[in-house]
């Protein structure tokens, strides 16, 4: 991106392996629980650094409240195998097992 404008955009590899079908720059692919992972240890490494404090609390909402979750609690989350994850990607909503 340059801009605002997209400058360059390439795509490698296969979006179906079973079917051969080649990778494009619309592919979509499903990280389903990935990202959780990613997100706590980018956390954690915050923390390390005292640059995130764990014990801060996370609302959706602009102010937390008694029932807002600590970061610390966010961050050793780790969904039970096999429980369903709902993600919403351009409108369309996909559910997947972890």
């Amino acid at each position: 991106m340059r801009d605002g404008a997209l400058v360059y955009a390439s795509a490698l590899g296969l979006a179906d392996v079973e079917n051969d079908a080649p990778a494009t720059t619309d592919t979509v692919y499903r990280i389903d629980s990935v990202s959780k992972a990613l997100t706590a240890v980018a956390a954690l490494q915050l923390s390390e650094q005292e640059m995130l404090d764990l014990e801060c609390r996370y609302s959706a909402t602009a102010r937390p409240s008694r029932t807002s979750l600590r970061i610390r609690a966010l961050a050793s989350y780790w969904p039970t195998p096999g429980a369903s994850d709902t993600t919403t990607i351009n409108g369309s909503t996909r559910t997947s097992s972890s």
